[in-house]
């Protein structure tokens, strides 16, 4: 199983996410997911919010992620971002709260406006998790 797997490795500003090896990875680039598999060529990508999805590893096998980047490079993925959370550290009722702030905040101007749907979409992935 070895020469199928390859390393992940997700790091934010306080700490070590997730180190582990995979059989592959979905990553939530800011345009769409991208597949990753072992000897996939070189790639340096930014992140969107969404979620982390692995296969081939202990739980857990799905991470909320917030933005960041990616860099694919022999064999390993490092994912830098600013926020990573695993299902178990997502609070349910604190994002249906957030959610619900979210959709009846009024949002005038352009800027208001991308917020508001920034705020919605974190809030929606988040709560695929729990």
């Amino acid at each position: 199983m070895a020469d199928k797997t390859f390393s992940c490795t997700v790091l934010t500003p306080e700490r070590t996410v997730l180190d582990t090896e995979v059989t592959s990875a979905i990553i939530p680039a800011h345009d769409g997911e991208v597949g990753i598999l072992r000897g996939r060529a070189p790639l340096l990508c930014r992140l969107g919010v969404g979620i982390l999805k692995l296969e081939g590893c202990p739980d857990p096998t799905r991470l909320y992620l917030d933005s960041g980047f990616a860099e694919v490079a022999n064999n390993k993925i490092t994912i830098l971002t600013e926020n990573a959370l695993k299902p178990g550290e997502i609070d349910a009722a604190e994002v249906k709260s957030d959610l619900q702030e979210a959709q009846n905040r009024t949002a005038t101007t352009q800027d208001e406006q991308e917020r508001r749907s920034k705020d919605l979409a974190r809030c929606k992935k988040k709560l695929e998790l729990v």
